[in-house]
């Protein structure tokens, strides 16, 4: 994906928002928005970092779910205290 962005579609980027966006640009195929390393498109599948959409529309409430990416992590075990010890 080429890294430019079209100030058409970053004018429909909230402000919060414009520094996920890695590049955007509209072709043949649609609408599309790449986001840089550590954010994500919540409303599309999980850790995905690209939008593609055929209309404003779309892309509109694609780009309302652009969030941090904070990948789910292994529950670690968490240490107990020595009261809880003693009482096993």
């Amino acid at each position: 994906m080429l890294e430019q962005k079209d100030a058409k579609i970053m004018a429909y980027v909230p402000a919060s928002k414009k520094e996920a966006v890695k590049s955007c640009y509209h072709d043949d195929d649609g609408y599309w928005i790449e986001l840089k390393h550590g954010w994500h498109a919540s409303r599309t599948d999980e850790g995905c970092h690209v939008i593609v959409q055929d209309n404003i529309r779309e892309l509109r409430y694609q780009i309302s779910g652009i969030e941090p990416y904070l990948p789910e992590r292994p529950h670690e075990p968490t240490k107990r205290s020595r009261s809880e010890e003693r009482e096993r």
